[in-house]
């Protein structure tokens, strides 16, 4: 997405590795212009609709892995939906999104 009034762009990508060879191992938009402090809200949900990672905090990446009873577990390989929200840091602050998208998870 590219957005010249809110003065931001953004780009995620449609696949990552997490397998801990350093490439690749995370998910997580990319941006300029967006605010890290207000209004930001990346999660992942599976195919089932469960939420499975919610971060406010525009430094904190997917890792591949879900909360369930016991701890963190590695999800399995396949698609998983994705939902963006944010703010801009313009002086007008304006929110954008929500932004819907999929990310496929290869191991």
């Amino acid at each position: 997405y590219v957005i010249i009034d809110g003065v931001f762009y953004e780009n995620i990508a449609n696949a990552f590795t997490p397998n801990g060879d350093g490439v690749n191992d995370f998910f997580f938009p990319k941006g300029i212009g967006i605010d890290p402090e207000d209004g930001y809200l990346f999660q992942i949900y599976n195919r089932w609709g469960d939420l499975i990672f919610e971060s406010e905090d525009l430094d904190d990446p997917w890792d591949g892995t879900a909360n369930e009873l016991g701890g963190k577990v590695i999800v399995q390989q396949g698609v998983y939906v994705w939902r963006l929200e944010f703010k801009d840091i313009t002086r007008n602050h304006k929110k954008h999104g929500p932004f819907v998208g999929h990310v496929t998870l290869l191991k």
